[in-house]
């Protein structure tokens, strides 16, 4: 047999079951967004069942890693390199919300006044919360950074639990800030092609937060304990990677959806 530096991975059904469990939470969702169905509990099964499908498709890599030895410094790289074309095409996706809000924006339509924002959209001010947020996460990603070179270059595991923890504390602050706005804010989803981006736009950003979040919080464990592998520092690394994404995603929907666009 030919030697390969890759690892030939066995037969799951993860990603099959990952796969069904994200399909039957999104329909249920839409069902209950546009009022086609009320069964919410559905909602929060397939949501619980994506999660522990994803749990345990990771206790399995984890196994792989630690355990059996199948992660080497080439799959590692593989697994890196994948995830970084993960990252490029969630730019991709904000990209389309960015261009279909300055395509609004830019040329307002006549059913809108010609103006931006809409007549009689009062925007958020862009000095009041969402300045906070902005400062949030930007010290959310020092921390974060600062946990990153403890973890690669000091390798002290209290210090590295310390920022990882303050960086998810500020992560759900942000959240709790952002869901406070959503309540207090003067338009809806529903104002007009300005609200529909905004919610759209911010509300999936919110999301890649939470995402974010669980993300740092499911390797701390293993930090707590001292097992540390190859996959546990491939592993943080990708979680700091992809916090360094939404922070950036964020500076730009402050740029453009609250200082410009308001």
């Amino acid at each position: 047999m030919m030697k390969n530096p890759l690892y030939i991975i066995n037969p799951s059904f993860w990603p099959l079951l990952g796969s069904l469990s994200a399909l039957g939470a999104m329909t249920a969702l839409l069902g209950v967004m546009w009022k086609t169905s009320n069964n919410i509990i559905f909602v929060i099964f397939a949501i619980v069942a994506m999660t522990m499908t994803f749990y345990m498709w990771g206790k399995d890599l984890q196994r792989e890693s630690s355990m059996s030895g199948e992660m080497l410094s080439t799959i590692s790289k593989s697994l890196g390199f994948s995830f970084l074309l993960f990252i490029v095409s969630e730019i991709m996706f904000f990209v389309s919300f960015f261009w279909a809000y300055f395509h609004f924006s830019l040329c307002p339509d006549s059913e809108i006044g010609n103006n931006w924002p809409p007549m009689g959209v009062m925007p958020i001010p862009f000095f009041e919360t969402p300045l906070l947020n902005t400062i949030i996460l930007l010290m959310s990603g020092i921390s974060i950074t600062w946990a990153h070179h403890s973890f690669f270059a000091v390798k002290k595991s209290s210090s590295v639990l310390y920022l990882t923890a303050l960086t998810v504390i500020l992560g759900l602050y942000f959240t709790y800030l952002q869901v406070e706005e959503y309540f207090q804010s003067p338009f809806s989803i529903n104002d007009s092609c300005f609200g529909g981006a905004f919610f759209v736009a911010t509300g999936f950003h919110g999301f890649h937060i939470i995402i974010g979040s669980i993300f740092l919080m499911s390797v701390t464990p293993r930090i707590m304990m001292g097992l540390i592998s190859m996959l546990d520092m491939l592993h943080f690394e990708l979680a700091a990677w992809y916090w360094h994404f939404v922070d950036v995603v964020w500076l730009f929907l402050y740029l453009c959806l609250y200082w410009w666009g308001g």
